[in-house]
């Protein structure tokens, strides 16, 4: 079998981007909302709440609270900040994915 480098280039929103990274760097099952509010924390860092409040992803500031309690127990976060060894960027090019095609 031949190893081919396959380049595909991500196509989608920063969002997307980033939570892309999240489903793929982090081996928890996570909802969706929790995928997108630990977007939000990294993009938006202490205006992240309120920002993922006002843009209509949840209704509660104290869901979101719940969130960032599990966020803690999970070690998702450290205080009010992701943990450091959780590595995302918002530029596509730093980052190389592995595929093995059957």
């Amino acid at each position: 079998m031949n190893d081919q480098l396959l380049v595909v280039a991500f196509k989608g929103t920063l969002m997307e981007y980033l939570k892309f990274q999240i489903r793929h760097c982090i081996p928890l099952s996570l909802s969706d909302g929790k995928i997108t509010l630990l977007a939000y924390l990294h993009l938006y860092k202490e205006a992240a709440v309120e920002k993922f409040l006002t843009d209509g992803h949840s209704k509660s500031k104290q869901s979101v609270e719940n969130y960032l309690s599990d966020f803690r127990k999970e070690g998702l976060m450290n205080g009010n900040e992701l943990n450091t060894a959780i590595h995302l960027t918002t530029d596509p090019t730093n980052y190389v994915y592995t595929f093995n095609v059957a």
